[in-house]
């Protein structure tokens, strides 16, 4: 795992860019206010990802619960998951799913 920012860099960001703004890390925390989403949400994480932990992708499910749909994968690290072809289709699926039912055929 990369090692954190150090801690000038940090405040100087919330100085800087957030002066004013409480906890601004939360603001990119998908964790942060899961009732404020009201769509199904898939997340595709690997069990050996070394950038962010799996960690991140277990802690997102316990925050959308049932409207999270968790699909985990090992072997393909952060970078490869993107290209995986059964990852894909499930992608693909995730995003389709019902849109059968809403074409009209004239």
């Amino acid at each position: 795992m990369r090692d954190p920012p150090d801690r000038d860099s940090t405040h100087r960001v919330e100085r800087e860019l957030f002066a004013g703004v409480e906890n601004p890390w939360q603001l990119f925390d998908a964790a942060h206010r899961p009732k404020e989403i009201d769509a199904r949400v898939l997340v595709v994480h690997d069990e050996g990802d070394t950038v962010v932990g799996p960690d991140h992708a277990r802690r997102l499910k316990a925050a959308y619960g049932d409207r999270l749909d968790l699909l985990l994968t090992r072997g393909l690290g952060h970078r490869r998951i993107v290209t995986e072809p059964t990852v894909i289709d499930q992608a693909v699926g995730f995003v389709t799913a019902g849109q059968e039912s809403a074409i009209r055929w004239t």
